[in-house]
């Protein structure tokens, strides 16, 4: 008979964080690119499963 896994080895716990910005209006392409500036470093750190940034696309401030 093979034991069951304890809880702790079998459970993955998950972070799941969303962020919304609004800009001055003209801003919105810097930010965009200092957004997307983060995805490359953040998806190498350890565990990190997924990041990505969305853009609205009825955004006023495109």
């Amino acid at each position: 008979m093979i034991p069951a896994q304890s809880t702790e080895e079998s459970c993955h716990e998950h972070a799941d964080q969303r962020g919304f910005f609004t800009t001055q209006p003209g801003q919105g392409q810097a930010l965009g690119q200092h957004l997307l500036a983060l995805v490359g470093p953040t998806r190498q750190e350890p565990g990190c499963l997924r990041y990505d940034i969305y853009r609205a696309s009825d955004s006023a401030n495109s």
